[in-house]
């Protein structure tokens, strides 16, 4: 299987929003910034996406991470984070962070620091997820992450 790993284009919207759809992902807002999303090919088929949000300061939210189910377990959303992070600090963000209360084993493998959602909420105040879960009432519920 080869596996390519590249920027986002508009032609692979439709396909990257099933996909958060499939596997239960938020979509709203998702690839908004597509320059900041990344997909994952394999042999000319998308089977991974992800992005990230940033606002120009030293912290940036890793949005979206997608895999089928059936291709977890292999490296594809392993690969997908260590490109988002490389582009995060690329981009001047000293801190990454990740909502997810489903992913727990998966980022805990990757060696990522549960922290308070108020730290990730002082970090990223502004950032789209924060405000869409602060609007829904979210917050409280959620788990959130550091990258190491």
């Amino acid at each position: 299987m080869r596996l390519t790993c590249r920027i986002a284009q508009e032609s692979d919207v439709e396909d990257a929003l099933s996909l958060l759809d499939r596997v239960g992902q938020m979509r709203e807002g998702a690839m908004a910034e597509l320059e900041r999303w990344r997909v994952l090919e394999s042999n000319g088929s998308l089977i991974g996406c992800g992005g990230i949000e940033y606002r120009g300061s030293d912290a940036a939210l890793l949005r979206g991470v997608a895999v089928p189910a059936s291709l977890r377990g292999k490296g594809h959303g392993q690969l997908l984070v260590k490109e988002l992070v490389d582009l995060a600090h690329s981009l001047g963000a000293t801190r990454v962070y990740a909502f997810s209360t489903g992913a727990i084993p998966f980022f805990t493998k990757l060696g990522w620091k549960r922290v308070q959602v108020d730290e990730l909420v002082a970090a990223l105040p502004d950032a789209p997820q924060v405000e869409s879960f602060r609007k829904r009432g979210w917050l409280p519920t959620e788990v959130a992450w550091r990258a190491p």
